[in-house]
């Protein structure tokens, strides 16, 4: 009798545990099917919160330098004294709207969007956020060295997160909300609505591209990123933004290529500890001015030092600018960018880093000539170092290989990048563990679920 009241009991335990598999499974298929539905309202806001950053930025910069267009340009075209003025007057602008900050931001704290997907489960403080981004503008559009993608994704996340926050039935999680919107604000940004899923995937959710988990979520990002992605089109027009002509790669360009790989994945770290390594700046009184005194100081030397790097890469890509002319102007973005970071200027790197991963790709090119049976041509290289360079320093190689071909318009360069990527990712991983967009995990918090 105890034999069979045993065997009972675990028949039952059986049952149970598969009913409750079973009401996990079904309750996982309804969140999936809730993630697509949303996924294209998501992307279009997001869309649409990069477009009025971007449009607000270009407002500014007009205002601050009577000229709209590529910041370059307009530096090239104004007096040495303006170059140095300009962006003083636009960090003091800053400084200032930062001290306001800090006494009407309402007690909340900053965080970012990726700080906040996997420490705070999506939840942006929208207050100090909007601070973040009204100083971050007036520094970019000055021309202060800084990317604009990050004052402009980070508004999309926080949008996003606010109107989670206020849905009070809403059908996904806050983070799955965020992390959408990022997908969104990428694919916006960069019209590279590929690269945005695996932004999202890799860097925001912080999960493994080869997990077969991973795949369950492609759906709902992807969704979301184009529906960004045609938001942007409609009204910024359409991509490649660094457009480059690259002949079809054989065989023989394998081994060159992964000596290049090689190469900027130890060369990544070191870029990474340059760039953030002069945070103790932040402890200089006016810190942000004096960052913007040196942006117009080195702008007097090469024009191409204000802005994100966007017409310098273009130079790159065209092969409009020689080796020792792009190297020249590597290095003083460098100093301007490690500055402008340094001194508590909002803004992003991402745009500058594949600047640097262009020159790179440039530099490595001139070893062709030892490998005389390699068939691609110098043009190659440049956008070869993007890649490279994106992946050592992001430790997110799907996402530096995608990014890499919309960012060029090099589709057929993909199978080569992808080993690139994956060599210097690779290389950079092991050397340090440190990551472009690590998030700063809260004291006692522990990180939100990846799966």
């Amino acid at each position: 009798m105890e034999i069979i009241t045993a065997k009972l009991r675990r028949i039952r335990s059986i049952v149970t545990r598969t009913n409750e598999a079973s009401a996990e499974e079904i309750e996982e298929n309804r969140s999936w099917l809730k993630a697509l539905a949303v996924a294209p309202v998501l992307g279009m806001l997001a869309g649409l919160a990069c477009v009025g950053v971007r449009f607000s930025l270009s407002f500014l910069q007009r205002l601050l330098t009577g000229h709209t267009g590529q910041l370059a340009v307009v530096a090239g075209h104004l007096p040495l004294w303006y170059r140095v003025a300009i962006p003083v007057v636009g960090s003091v602008i800053a400084t200032y709207i930062a001290k306001l900050s800090q006494r009407h931001s309402g007690g909340e704290e900053f965080a970012d969007y990726v700080e906040a997907v996997q420490y705070k489960s999506g939840n942006i403080a929208f207050l100090p956020a909007l601070w973040k981004i009204v100083t971050s503008a007036f520094s970019i559009s000055s021309g202060v060295t800084i990317g604009r993608e990050g004052s402009m994704i980070q508004f999309a996340t926080s949008s996003v997160s606010l109107l989670g926050q206020h849905w009070k039935s809403r059908p996904i999680s806050l983070k799955s909300m965020v992390a959408l919107g990022s997908a969104a604000a990428v694919a916006s940004v960069y019209d590279a609505p590929l690269a945005g899923v695996f932004f999202a995937l890799e860097i925001v959710l912080g999960i493994n591209a080869l997990n077969l988990g991973a795949l369950k979520k492609v759906p709902s990002l992807l969704i979301s990123s184009v529906a960004g992605f045609l938001v942007s089109t409609v009204f910024l027009g359409k991509g490649p933004i660094f457009k480059a002509l690259v002949s079809q790669p054989t065989w023989s360009d394998l081994f060159p290529t992964i000596l290049t790989a090689a190469a900027i994945g130890i060369l990544g770290p070191v870029y990474l500890h340059i760039v953030k390594g002069a945070n103790s700046f932040k402890k200089v009184p006016l810190a942000m001015v004096w960052a913007g005194l040196l942006v117009g100081l080195l702008s007097c030397l090469q024009p191409e030092v204000w802005g994100n790097g966007d017409t310098a890469i273009l130079e790159v890509q065209t092969g409009k600018v020689a080796l020792v002319v792009a190297g020249s102007i590597m290095l003083l973005r460098l100093a301007a960018v490690t500055a402008s970071v340094g001194s508590g200027v909002v803004g992003g790197v991402f745009t500058p880093t594949v600047f640097t991963g262009s020159v790179l790709g440039l530099l490595f090119a001139r070893c062709i000539q030892l490998f005389p049976s390699a068939h691609l041509t110098v043009a190659a290289y440049p956008v070869i170092g993007i890649g490279c360079l994106l992946a050592a320093v992001t430790h997110a190689p799907f996402m530096a290989a995608l990014m890499t071909i919309e960012l060029t318009g090099t589709p057929h360069l993909l199978p080569l990048i992808l080993v690139s990527c994956f060599i210097s990712w690779q290389i950079s991983r092991r050397l340090s563990k440190q990551a472009l967009y690590a998030a700063t995990p809260d004291p006692g918090r522990s990180p939100a679920n990846k799966s």
